[in-house]
């Protein structure tokens, strides 16, 4: 404890249980809770990340000098200091004592002295610049803790400083032991920062081969004005750089010399000659390990930035194949890793791509020198260059105009309809996927799961639900409060203007969304003929409740009046009742089904007015999921009652055109109206690659879109099992087997959609069970289009679950449905312009 100089009192507070040896309690055991979860991939790390990058990108534009003339500066001592700044920004918030420049000079003082601080040989003598200089930071951290600094500060401050108050700390001995944190969390990362960039540009084939990686996360898009914007995609780097992840790594090969400290739990026999025995404490110095010729082959001595690249199986490689992933020692090893290791990682990749992607960078002398790190001391974990280098840095030609943007969240955003009910299916789909992304997807991702409801409290009912849920699953919920957030906002599908407001409000909220499902919809008043519904039910149990014959819809059911509508909330919050003053324009509306609106045009005008964000999640391109029903005829639905206005079967008619639309999207007949459904408000060119759309449904299920009494519905769900036992495929009853195909929709990766569409053209997924009730996804069966839009395929299903009087796919069918296709999205993009000039 010599190195933060706290006192006795914490000191045996910090001490107690240090190893864990009488239970999982004390300070030192908390203090892993807390900092590796803040650390772990998730919204918090990700919060540091935007921070931390977003400054280094602020820091790069003011290198940049006009006229290509360049600027000189020191290397060392201008990554020192602007990372300094940038991480410590991150960490604590606006009101980062290291703003004061006084306090980081006071810092990098006492890194400098911290062997003798250590050694505790009178270091107000021995190391009197860094003890000055602890005493300067702990004096700005008690006034930064006093004046409530911590409010806006990182969840990895607020934890770490909750848990040493919980344990009775006093604030001057949490300020202490604050200073001494900052070790691992500034100097490692800003030593390997230096590193990289001089064995990048002081090697110009390091510099063509990680320059050459990087168009695979750049894009470059003109905007309104014709001004080159370009985007490189932080999130991607470490999957399309492979040569600059390996030279980082090579980096820490060579730079790192931390050492790994473990104490033996138990008497083991190493290869039957080294006896270890219990409570003995074993010292691994990475730089032993990292400069073993055994380990690395003959080259271990020489700078190969491809040394950690994989070989093909195949392929002649200069890559020593003996070293396994445990001989990699930078970030500790075993089930002790650093927990800063993902941040650190990020951090550093990001500045030295975005460095090297702007600037051209060489030594003020002619050559790069050999750089030594002789000085290092006995507790840095990164060696310290022992020379500071003066470059110039100038920026590359062709880059010399536009602007330049990062992509820094690594959150997957789904934003999902109509999740309100409980019991319904937008629930169940939230709650399905929120499951699955945090069990099958990699640690390193997070999701923002934004949801759609008609009031604030609604809301906020929705999310404490959904967070309930999330809990609730034990393999879950010690990483969901870190990589899962739930967000809302409220939209009324059958009133455009909330549409508008819906969508003005994710504009301004989020930065990307890769996923919208759109599962919101009504039936509307349904008539069924209970005589020949239990007659049915007799004699025909499957059929009849699979494709129900005997249930009617309405006719001609209309919203309010649009342009009467405000998208202003009442005092609660709630869309239910938005009135507005009429203006004489409104007599002229035109109608607007209500079904219609509910459960197609309103995603509709909701998806083209997202296109901005959507724009932004183009590896892979973002999905549209649409969900229909597992009955949709085609006599259901005609372009001369787009509507379906003048049908009873106003909610197939609806969910025909979901398929028709979804199924023709990727077509070139219907690529004239894509384009401009896909060219965002204000632009003049479509999004590139389209988002692409997907269609499913969830089979049948036990909701109550069609209500019943109490007695009836138990009765349905009675009925429902039988026809499943009795074979039926589609007949999943509960809500979360229907959510099998969204989200397997929205979470399977680009590859396998795309190989399974490659080989069996673009189908409707469904939900489907078998006897015992386990699910899966099926293709189904669309009329015009059978099972992919291809020609013969399909008949392996037979005709379970077939709806009577379907036909197998013809050529004509398929042109004439492809042709549809056309002339559907060319009356959506009619209607879609005219309500959106009425609107405005």
């Amino acid at each position: 404890m010599s190195l933060a100089g706290s006192s006795k009192e914490a000191n045996a507070i910090a001490t107690t249980n240090i190893n864990g040896d009488d239970g999982d309690w004390g300070l030192s055991m908390d203090f892993n809770k807390v900092v590796y979860p803040a650390l772990t991939p998730g919204a918090p790390l990700e919060a540091m990340n935007m921070i931390t990058i977003a400054s280094i990108a602020q820091s790069l534009d003011q290198l940049q000098a006009g006229g290509g003339t360049s600027t000189t500066i020191g290397l060392n001592r201008w990554i020192r200091h602007e990372l300094t700044l940038a991480i410590t920004d991150s960490v604590y918030g606006p009101r980062n004592p290291f703003k004061n420049r006084a306090i980081e000079d006071a810092f990098w003082d006492f890194e400098s002295d911290l062997f003798r601080i250590m050694m505790n040989l009178l270091p107000s003598l021995t190391a009197r610049k860094g003890y000055l200089g602890r005493q300067l930071m702990s004096d700005a951290f008690v006034e930064y803790f006093q004046n409530e600094g911590l409010k806006d500060a990182s969840v990895f401050a607020q934890t770490r400083f909750a848990s040493a108050a919980n344990h009775k700390l006093a604030l001057r001995d949490i300020a202490r032991f604050e200073v001494v944190n900052l070790i691992g969390t500034l100097t490692s990362t800003i030593r390997t920062v230096i590193w990289l960039l001089y064995h990048i540009y002081a090697d110009p084939a390091v510099l063509s081969d990680c320059r050459r990686e990087v168009p695979n996360i750049m894009t470059a898009i003109p905007d309104a004005q014709g001004a080159l914007s370009r985007r490189l995609d932080i999130t991607r780097l470490k999957s399309n750089c492979p040569i600059l992840g390996s030279t980082f790594q090579e980096v820490l090969r060579r730079h790192a010399v931390g050492t790994s400290v473990r104490q033996v739990m138990r008497d083991t026999l190493l290869e039957n000659t080294y006896l270890l025995k219990k409570n003995a404490i074993i010292i691994m110095p990475s730089i032993v390990v990292h400069n073993d010729a055994s380990i690395w082959g003959p080259d271990v001595s020489a700078f190969n930035h491809k040394r950690f690249l994989k070989p093909a199986p195949s392929a002649q490689s200069s890559v020593h194949k003996g070293h396994s992933s445990s001989a990699f020692r930078a970030f500790g090893g075993g089930t002790t890793l650093c927990p800063g290791r993902h941040f650190a990682t990020t951090v550093t990749m990001a500045m030295a791509v975005m460095f090297l992607m702007r600037y051209e960078m060489t030594p003020v002398e002619g050559r790069w020198p050999h750089m030594t790190a002789d000085k290092t001391h006995a507790v840095a974990t990164v060696e310290m260059p022992d020379h500071e280098i003066e470059v110039e840095v100038k920026v590359r030609q062709g880059f010399e105009e536009g602007k330049w943007a990062f992509r820094l969240d690594n959150s997957e955003v789904v934003f999902a309809t109509a999740a309100e009910d409980f019991l319904g299916l937008g629930f169940a789909t939230c709650c399905r996927l929120a499951d699955e992304f945090l069990t099958t997807r990699s640690a390193i991702q997070s999701l923002k799961l934004i949801v759609s409801t008609r009031s604030t409290k609604k809301s906020e009912d929705t999310i404490a639900r959904l967070r309930q849920h999330v809990d609730s699953n034990p393999r879950c919920k010690a990483v969901s409060g870190y990589r899962i957030s739930f967000h809302a906002v409220q939209l009324d599908l059958t009133s455009l203007r909330s549409v508008q407001a819906a969508a003005q409000e994710l504009l301004s909220s989020v930065p990307k969304i890769d996923t919208i499902i759109c599962n919101a919809g009504i039936a509307g008043p349904i008539t069924i003929n209970w005589p020949q519904a239990i007659w049915a039910a007799i004699v025909d149990p499957i059929y009849s409740v699979t494709f129900p014959y005997f249930a009617r819809g309405s006719l001609g059911l209309l919203t309010k009046p649009q342009l009467a509508i405000s998208s202003d909330r009442n005092a609660n919050g709630s869309l239910d009742k938005l009135t507005a003053p009429q203006t004489s324009s409104d007599t002229h509306e035109p109608p607007l089904g209500e079904i219609f609106s509910a459960n197609i045009f309103g995603h509709y005008l909701l998806a083209h007015a997202l296109t901005p964000v959507l724009s932004h999640a183009s590896h892979p391109p973002a999905r549209i999921i649409c969900l229909s029903s597992l009955e949709t005829p085609d006599y259901a639905f005609s372009l001369t009652d787009l509507q379906g206005l003048s049908t009873i079967e106003s909610y197939h008619s609806s969910k025909r055109l979901t398929d028709i639309l979804a199924l023709t999207a990727s077509l070139p007949t219907s690529k004239p109206y894509t384009d401009k459904f896909f060219t965002p408000p204000g632009s003049a060119r479509p999004l590139a690659p389209h988002p692409r759309f997907y269609v499913c449904h969830p089979g049948v299920c036990g909701t109550d879109i069609f209500p019943l009494i109490f007695v009836m519905r138990w009765l349905k769900i009675l009925t429902f099992y039988i026809a499943r036992w009795l074979g039926s495929p589609w007949h999943n009853i509960s809500t979360r087997k229907g959510a099998c195909a969204p989200v397997w929709l929205a979470l399977a990766a680009q590859e396998t959609l795309d190989g399974l569409e490659a080989q069996d053209g673009l189908g409707k997924w469904g939900s489907t069970t078998d006897a015992g009730g386990s699910e899966r996804v099926r293709r189904t069966e669309v009329d015009g289009w059978g099972y992919g839009g291809q020609v013969g395929k399909g008949r392996e299903f037979g005709n379970r679950g077939r709806r009577r009087g379907a036909k197998d796919l013809t050529v004509e069918d398929r042109e004439a449905f492809e042709q549809l296709g056309r002339e559907a999205w060319r009356e959506m993009e009619a209607l879609r312009v005219e309500w959106e000039e009425r609107l405005s």
